[in-house]
């Protein structure tokens, strides 16, 4: 999948992105998140609305983040690791 261009139009991309994703997945019935960098996937976090319910697989982490609070000022800190209980 190609990286996010900056001041490119962020809906297009997501849509191809998702596009790209779904055409990736296995058919084993395994659930495969897409794997950005944070850079990346603070980008992913504009608009605000995009974002609610966005996991992501982190590479530059090496976790699995979601997005759970989009009226976060800062993009970085929109998302939370996914942990178990």
């Amino acid at each position: 999948m190609r990286p996010y261009i900056k001041g490119e139009n962020v809906e297009d991309y997501l849509v191809e992105f998702t596009n790209e994703l779904v055409n990736q997945l296995p058919t084993t019935g395994t659930f495969v998140a897409p794997r950005l960098t944070e850079a990346e996937r603070d980008i992913l976090a504009e608009p605000l609305t995009l974002c609610t319910g966005m996991i992501v697989f982190n590479t530059t982490s090496s976790k699995l983040n979601f997005c759970d609070d989009p009226s976060n000022a800062t993009p970085a800190n929109r998302w939370s690791v996914v942990t178990s209980s």
